[in-house]
C-alpha cells in the first residue's frame, strides 16, 4: 500500500503550545501509511531539530527570512513556493495550523486541487474583530476545507457559528500529553537548588510566552497583593519567550516591589522539571484556546488557577483540579491563590485529582487515536 503524503503547514517551529503538541502527535502518526512533512512558511523554529530526529523533515521557503522587511513581496514569494511544492510533491491531504498558515496554504490547497484540506484552529477568533478582512478569508475557505478542528467546545462553538449550515463539518480533538514526562519530584530539590530557590519557600509557576493576552501585568498586581498577606517565602517562575513586553513586566514588578521574587526564566526546555519545582501552577490569560501548560501543570500534579477564558473550564474542574476565577480580576487570582498556598492538603488533593484527569480523558495516545481516526474517515 502506497503510503499518504501529508504536509502539515505552520508559521514556524518556534516553541509555543501548538508547536510542542505537533512535536508530540506527528512522530506517533508517521508510520506506514502516513510519510509526513511539516512546511514552516516562515521560518524552522527552534523545535525543527526534535521534528527532523522523529523522522520527519521540516521545509521552508528559501530565502523568505529576506524578505520580511516587505510582507506584501513575503506573502508572494511564500504563496509561489507553496504553490509549486504542491504541484511537484502532489499531498494528499494538507493539515494547517494556525490563522497566517491556513489562509495561505488554504488558499493555495484549494487551487491546486489537494484532495483532503484540513484547518485546525487552536485559539478562541478574538482576533478576527482585529483583522476584519482575515475573518473573511477565512470564513470563505472554510466552506472548501473537509473538516474543521478545534481543541476545545469553546472553539468548536464560535466554528459553527461561522460555518451556519456546514456545521457538521467541525470536530473536537482534545490536545493530549505525555504524562510520564512529568512529575519528577525527584529532581524537585535539585532543581530549586539551581535556581536558588530557598527549601521551604512557596513556588509558583506561569508557562506562557510573553504576550499581552496571556495576563502577565494582571498577575503582578496580584502577586503584590499576595506579598503582604504571605508569612512565608515565596517565588514565581515564569518560562515563556519574550515577545518584547518583558522590560515592562521586570519594572512593574520591581515598582511593585516583587523584583527578587520572580524569576523571569525565558524560553525553556526543561519544562517538566521546573514544574517538579513548583507547587501551584497558574494561568492568567485574557484569551485563550486550550492551554498546553495547563495540561502540564495538571500532569505535574500542580492545583492550577487560571482564568475562565478559551477551553481553560473544560481541563480545571473548579474546586476539584483546581480554582477558575474571572479574567482580567488580579483579586480574585491572588485570593486563589493565597488559598492554595497556606493549605498543603489542598494542594495535594487537588494535583493528584488533575493529574489523574490527564491521564484518563487527555492522554497522547487517545488524542492520536482521535487524529488517525479521522484521517482515515476522510481517505475512505
Amino acid at each position: 500500500m502506497l503510503k499518504k503524503r501529508m504536509f502539515v503547514v505552520i508559521g514556524s517551529l518556534d516553541v509555543g503550545g501548538t508547536e510542542r503538541h505537533l512535536c508530540s502527535v506527528l512522530p506517533h502518526l508517521k508510520d506506514k501509511k502516513f510519510d509526513i512533512t511539516v512546511i514552516g512558511l516562515q521560518r524552522r523554529g527552534d523545535l525543527a531539530p526534535e521534528m527532523e530526529a522523529a523522522g520527519i523533515p521540516v521545509i521552508t521557503p528559501p530565502f523568505s527570512t529576506r524578505l520580511r522587511f516587505c510582507r506584501p513581496l513575503h506573502l508572494l514569494v511564500v504563496t509561489i513556493w507553496l504553490a509549486q511544492v504542491f504541484r511537484d510533491r502532489r499531498p494528499d491531504i494538507v493539515h494547517t495550523f494556525l490563522p497566517e498558515a491556513y489562509i495561505i496554504a488554504g488558499s493555495v490547497s484549494i487551487i491546486m486541487g489537494v484532495p483532503i484540506r484540513i484547518m485546525s484552529r487552536r485559539s478562541l477568533n478574538n482576533y478576527h474583530s482585529r483583522r476584519p478582512f482575515a475573518s473573511l478569508v477565512e470564513r470563505f475557505l472554510h466552506r472548501h476545507m473537509h473538516t474543521l478542528l478545534g481543541n476545545s467546545a469553546a472553539i468548536i462553538k464560535q466554528l459553527r457559528e461561522e460555518m451556519g449550515e456546514r456545521q457538521t463539518k467541525t470536530h473536537l480533538i482534545y490536545s493530549g500529553l505525555e504524562v510520564e514526562r512529568f512529575a519528577r519530584i525527584e529532581r524537585r530539590s535539585d532543581i530549586r537548588a539551581e535556581l536558588g530557590i530557598p527549601k521551604e519557600a512557596i513556588v509558583f509557576a506561569t508557562i506562557a510566552n510573553l504576550i499581552p493576552y496571556k495576563g502577565h501585568a494582571n498577575l503582578l498586581e496580584a502577586f503584590e497583593d499576595i506579598s503582604k498577606k504571605l508569612s512565608v517565602q515565596w517565588r514565581l517562575i515564569c518560562v515563556g519567550k519574550d515577545s518584547g513586553i518583558l522590560s515592562t513586566l521586570k519594572r512593574q514588578a520591581h515598582e511593585k516591589g516583587l523584583g527578587g521574587e520572580i524569576l523571569w526564566l525565558g524560553q525553556r526546555t526543561d519544562v517538566p522539571d521546573l514544574l517538579a519545582a513548583a507547587d501551584v501552577g497558574v494561568l492568567a490569560s485574557l484569551e485563550e484556546g486550550f492551554p498546553t501548560a495547563v495540561m502540564e501543570g495538571m500532569a505535574a500534579g500542580l492545583p492550577m488557577v487560571v482564568t475562565d477564558v478559551g477551553g481553560n473550564r473544560e481541563l480545571v474542574i473548579d474546586n476539584k483540579t483546581g480554582i477558575v476565577v474571572p479574567a482580567q480580576c488580579p483579586k480574585k487570582i491572588a485570593s486563589a491563590l493565597l488559598n492554595l498556598a497556606n493549605d498543603a492538603g489542598l494542594r495535594e488533593a487537588m494535583g493528584l485529582e488533575g493529574r489523574a484527569r490527564i491521564i484518563e480523558e487527555f492522554s497522547l495516545e487517545r488524542c492520536v487515536a482521535n487524529y488517525r481516526a479521522l484521517y482515515d474517515s476522510l481517505l475512505h
